[in-house]
């Protein structure tokens, strides 16, 4: 007998460490587009431009394209693994620019930043006073919250081009 209420826990505590919520994955709330940003600071906008979503090293979605607004969604609530329903959840929103690299890891500009979503929603136990599993936006203000990606050239191209300059003005010396 106790075997069996072991197993039980043993199943139960498995089931809960997978629980999961849902979250909306968009750069706007209302009116408001919080913006991908080129390194001059500019808004970056279309389709050379792409986004994706990570809860730790888990991507949640697909990458997505920016808009010619900016804006950038994935329809629908996505499943965040391995965060409760009712919890908080920490995302990284990692964008690049497609023009220099297919993909983020490739990428010569590119930028991240993480957030903190909204309580994550949901009836675990199918308990009537407990509220429908929901999709909060992931745009959450104050500290924390979702304000924009910054598009930084990734370092060794950086250095690169110091290298470069400083070869130009020792050159120009002599």
């Amino acid at each position: 007998m106790k075997k069996t209420i072991l197993t039980i826990l043993g199943i139960a505590a498995t089931f809960a460490t997978f629980g999961q919520g849902t979250v909306v994955i968009a750069n706007n709330l209302g009116a408001t587009i919080y913006p991908v940003l080129t390194p001059a600071g500019e808004k970056a906008t279309g389709p050379d431009y792409s986004v994706e979503v990570f809860v730790g090293d888990t991507k949640i979605g697909t990458t997505m394209a920016l808009a010619a607004s900016g804006r950038f969604a994935l329809v629908g609530g996505q499943v965040v693994p391995g965060v409760a329903p009712g919890a908080v959840a920490t995302l990284i929103a990692r964008a690049w620019d497609n023009r220099t690299g297919a993909d983020y890891a490739s990428a010569l500009i590119k930028g991240s930043t993480t957030f903190t979503t909204p309580a994550l929603g949901g009836d675990v136990d199918n308990d009537p006073s407990t509220p429908p599993a929901t999709a909060p936006g992931m745009v959450k203000t104050g500290v924390g919250g979702f304000q924009s990606i910054q598009l930084l050239p990734e370092p060794s191209t950086i250095a690169l081009g110091a290298l470069g300059a400083a070869a130009l003005l020792l050159r120009r010396r002599k």
